[in-house]
């Protein structure tokens, strides 16, 4: 058995909730306010430097910091029950009617529609498996005692 090292900690935050969910680190925020301010100049000598000497791995480096990948925003679409192949039709339609409608975005209805697939697949496979080992055990011979 190890020995416990250093003192444990005592039960109980005695200092507050924490740090709020989703706020940042002040020196991450502080660092985020010091790159926004020379952005400008930034990509300016980057595209200088990307043109001019050919450098292409800082021009990548320094537009994907300053401008990165656009992603969709996060949608909320309420509650999307999977528990038959059913609530998955019911929920891959909402999905779809979504998506229609403008409320989601295309990547994101493509996403959650691969989702719902999956999980119907799993549900199939299940009630598969289940319908297997109903069978097997209705046609198991009985056993017969030797003559």
């Amino acid at each position: 058995m190890a020995a416990v090292r250093g003192k444990p900690f005592e039960p109980g935050n005695k200092f507050g909730r924490g740090r709020p969910p989703g706020s940042r680190n002040k020196k991450t925020v502080a660092a985020r306010e010091l790159l926004d301010s020379y952005a400008e100049p930034v990509v300016r000598k980057v595209l200088q430097m990307g043109l001019r000497d050919g450098d292409m791995s800082a021009l990548k480096l320094c537009m994907d910091r300053i401008l990165p990948v656009r992603r969709d925003p996060l949608v909320k679409l309420g509650s999307l029950p999977t528990s038959t192949a059913a609530e998955v039709s019911k929920s891959s339609e909402k999905v779809v009617q979504s998506v229609a409608s403008g409320k989601l975005p295309p990547g994101q209805g493509l996403v959650m529609s691969e989702l719902l697939d999956k999980r119907r697949r799993a549900i199939e496979t299940q009630d598969l498996d289940e319908r297997i080992q109903k069978l097997e055990v209705n046609n198991e011979p009985e056993h017969q005692s030797p003559n």
